[in-house]
């Protein structure tokens, strides 16, 4: 008997090359999750418990455009790797090689987060019916509350922002 295939959960494709890329993105050096997240974490703090989301590839979370934009300079040379530890390397000391493979790598890394969203602008639309009406979630703002203590993540500030949390 012949098992019926089973849909891959959208942002499997994404966390596969994110973990390829880590796992081998340099020859002969594999880095951990709280090596590249201390390096990606130059800009904008992440943690490394967030690049595990980002590389799971049973239940994914889609990072944001910005977060691979960096994974591609960081990934784009071997100087990010110098020094006693992995950094980003400014774009602007990019070599016109090294410029070149950024922005490829950006290029297919936005193309895979597209197409397991189902294209550009299916990012803003996370919920789906089988009618594709649309879906209005209301509720309050609670940041005018000063009865609440808020979680850290309904602050814009987080990297980890959720606007719900608000």
């Amino acid at each position: 008997m012949v098992e019926p295939a089973r849909s891959l959960p959208a942002g499997t494709s994404l966390a596969r090359r994110l973990r390829e890329l880590r796992c081998s993105g340099f020859p002969n050096k594999r880095l951990t999750q709280l090596q590249l997240a201390q390096a990606l974490s130059e800009d904008e703090h992440v943690a490394d418990s967030t690049l595990s989301s980002w590389e799971n590839v049973h239940t994914p979370t889609l990072p944001p455009r910005s977060r691979l934009s960096a994974y591609a300079q960081f990934f784009a040379t071997k100087r990010s790797l110098d020094g006693d530890k992995p950094h980003l390397v400014p774009v602007d000391e990019l070599s016109p090689s090294e410029r070149q493979a950024w922005e490829k790598l950006e290029r297919e890394l936005f193309k895979l987060r597209d197409n397991d969203i189902g294209g550009p602008s299916a990012g803003r639309r996370f919920w789906r019916f089988d009618d594709n009406a649309p879906i209005t979630v209301i509720c309050s703002d609670l940041r005018k509350s000063d009865q609440l203590v808020l979680s850290p993540l309904s602050e814009v500030d987080n990297p980890n922002y959720a606007e719900l949390y608000s």
